[in-house]
This record gives C-alpha cells, structure tokens and sequence, in this order.
C-alpha cells in the first residue's frame, strides 16, 4: 500500500511524465490520467485510489450523473514481451480503457469517419474512438468537451480554437497523426520561445515525459481533439447537460463545419452528443 501511495504522490507531482509502456493502445488513457492529475490533483487522488484500495471508483458527470468504474484486475496478466509501466499506471490506464469500451459501445462510423477524417489513430488494440475519449474526458473530468475530427477543410479554424484555449491556460487532449498511425498527446500550453517561435509544450506519454515542437509542425499533425466545450460551442453548438445527451445519444455535428458557424448532423463527433469519430491509440 505504501509504495502504490509513493506512485501516485509522484504522478500528481509530476504529471507530464505519465508512461504507457511499450506495445500498448493506452495513450488515451495515460493522457487523461495527465489531464486530471495536472488540473484536478483531489479528484485524480480520489478516483485512483478508489480504483487501487477499494477495486472502484464513482464517476461525477458533468450533467450530474453518476456512474461507477470498476479496476481492471486482468491489467496485471497482460504485459509480458513488453517494457512495463509501473503497476499504479498499468492498473488505472487498463480500469480507464475498459470503463471507457464498455459505457460508449462501437457504432457506426466511429472508425471510419466521413470527410477525410483518420479512421484509426495507431494501437495494435485498437485504441479508443474519440466518441470513447470525449467520454472519458467528460466522466472523469465533470466538465463538457467536444471530440473533433480535424481535417484539410478545418485545420485552421480548429488549431486556432486551440491555440486560444491553450492560451486561456487550458490542457487538453490532441491526437497526431503521422504514416504510421496515431498518437494522444495532452498539450500543455502553446506559447512563443526567445526566437518568437510560436511553440507547443505536450506530455508524451511514448516517452513519459514533456517535449517541444514548433506549432507549424505540430498543428499539421493534428487529426483530432477532445476541446474544452466553451471553445467548441461557437461551431457545434452549446450543450444541453440533459442525461441523454452526456451518455452519447444525440445526434452529432460534423466537424466539417467548423469555422461555418453551422451545426449540420453527420456521423462524425464524441461520446456525449454522437455515435461516430475516429479511433485514437498509440
């Protein structure tokens, strides 16, 4: 108990350098647990804890609903032929990946989405949709977000929405794309260096540790994000906070209509309002 106690004091600590191994799909995961140890150290201490005494944990939505996640016991078995993570990580990442395959279930579109959108971000497990990201973000974080597919059509008008919600001093998560796959990153802050380069600051979760890369780069990468609502609601509308909504049985926007003003129905969004989005792994 002691040294599960030391893991987790050391990841609130220091939260950038998060670790999913070698070989896994939990990028999603390992930058949500990110994402909550860096901005809500209580409640990560809490639903961890949960997880690691007790074996669960209650979700608070951001609607107000409950809902419990339960440990992933198997997560211990299933690392041979890789590099593992410590077992704290392995045990919270595995509940968080299971919590989220269970309570937002396949449908369809969500691994191949319209307009151009990636259909599958990496993982040899498959990794999560961002209809199951969204919804983790949601259900561990309370606050609303929007899962958005970026394509050539959006690009600008999202990476912008990004760099003012990073600017506002937001973390939040980024899948990158390359030949390869795809990967989830948590940016932590998008700001100008001592050359008045316009540079992004992430926590990789590959390396388990805080990089750099100049946002021209960086924002040509970028397939998808999972947005604080306030900065998404200008292109897909504002939440309704109804139990339907949080638990994903709207109809989602197409995120081709960023930078529109539009809120067209398309199969293409997160967990709350839609059932379609691409797979995020890593």
């Amino acid at each position: 108990m002691k040294g599960q106690l030391e893991y987790l004091a050391r990841q609130i600590g220091t939260p950038s350098k998060m670790y999913q191994g070698t070989d896994t799909s939990d990028c999603v995961a390992a930058s949500m647990q990110v994402q909550l140890a860096r901005t809500q150290p209580a409640e990560y201490m809490r639903i961890a804890g949960g997880l690691i005494f007790d074996g669960k944990a209650t979700l608070h939505g951001p609607d107000g609903g409950t809902s419990e996640i339960k440990l992933d016991k198997a997560a211990v078995w299933t690392s041979d032929g890789r590099k593992v993570r410590e077992t704290t990580s392995e045990l919270i990442q595995q509940s968080f990946m299971s919590y989220a395959r269970k309570r937002f279930p396949p449908q369809p579109g969500d691994k191949n989405p319209p307009g151009g959108a990636r259909g599958v971000f990496g993982g040899k497990g498959g990794g999560l949709t961002m209809r199951e990201a969204e919804g983790l973000y949601e259900n561990l974080t309370g606050r609303y977000a929007s899962a958005l597919a970026v394509t050539p059509g959006n690009r600008d008008a999202a990476t912008q929405a990004v760099v003012e919600a990073a600017r506002d001093g937001r973390s939040f998560q980024i899948g990158l794309g390359s030949d390869e796959g795809g990967h989830m990153v948590t940016l932590l802050g998008v700001r100008k260096d001592a050359k008045g380069r316009l540079m992004a600051r992430f926590s990789d979760s590959e390396t388990g540790s805080s990089r750099l890369m100049k946002w021209d780069k960086f924002k040509q990468l970028i397939d998808g994000i999972v947005l604080p609502s306030e900065f998404a609601d200008p292109f897909v509308g504002a939440r309704t906070g109804s139990s339907d909504d949080h638990g994903g049985g709207a109809i989602p926007t197409d995120p081709s209509a960023i930078g529109r003003g539009t809120t067209a129905p398309a199969p293409t969004s997160g967990g709350r309002r839609g059932t379609g989005g691409s797979a995020l792994g890593g």
